[in-house]
């Protein structure tokens, strides 16, 4: 419990991978590994659907639209991945840790002026994916016992790596 409470406060108080390696790391399963990916697509999917219909931008809204199909194949081959290898998705307490700050960060966007609204939105995109990219690094490879989990691990990270750096790339047209 300690140690799940640990890498969840690690996750959202943004620390770097570095800062990660002095925190002892938390047990996760694969059914616990597959859920905290289903629900990071989940917030990806809320937020942008939002921002679809809510930025000023069209290039923000563009991104929004890309996150929303990119996530959405995502979240089907977790499903694939899950069915092939019997993997039932579980609930962890690093996971509702997630979707507490998703749910906070989601009530952030939808309380957000027309104005801030495409800052808002992508400031939120950059922190998002870069805990992302440090819990990918820092939990779940680390723990992930299947090795076809360990592999769509890898390639999701090097998306998730791909979607950061198209959001700071927006951020720093829209500051």
């Amino acid at each position: 419990m300690l140690k799940a409470f640990l890498i969840s406060f690690i996750f959202m108080t943004g620390l770097s991978a570095q800062a990660q390696n002095q925190v002892p790391s938390v047990i996760l399963s694969d059914t616990q590994i597959v859920q905290i990916l289903y629900t990071v697509d989940e917030s990806e999917i809320d937020a942008s659907d939002r921002a679809e219909d809510k930025a000023q931008n069209p290039e923000v809204q563009s991104f929004a639209k890309q996150m929303i199909a990119q996530h959405k194949v995502h979240q089907d081959d977790i499903k694939k991945l899950n069915k092939r290898n019997s993997i039932e998705m579980r609930n962890s307490d690093l996971n509702k840790g997630l979707k507490d700050e998703a749910d906070r960060a989601y009530k952030d966007l939808k309380n957000a002026d027309e104005a801030n609204f495409d800052r808002i939105y992508i400031n939120q995109q950059v922190t998002m994916h870069q805990r992302t990219l440090d819990l990918i690094n820092g939990a779940l490879i680390p723990n992930a016992k299947n090795e076809e989990l360990r592999s769509f691990l890898t390639h999701t990270r090097e998306q998730v790596t791909r979607h950061l750096q198209d959001a700071k790339t927006l951020q720093s047209k829209i500051q």
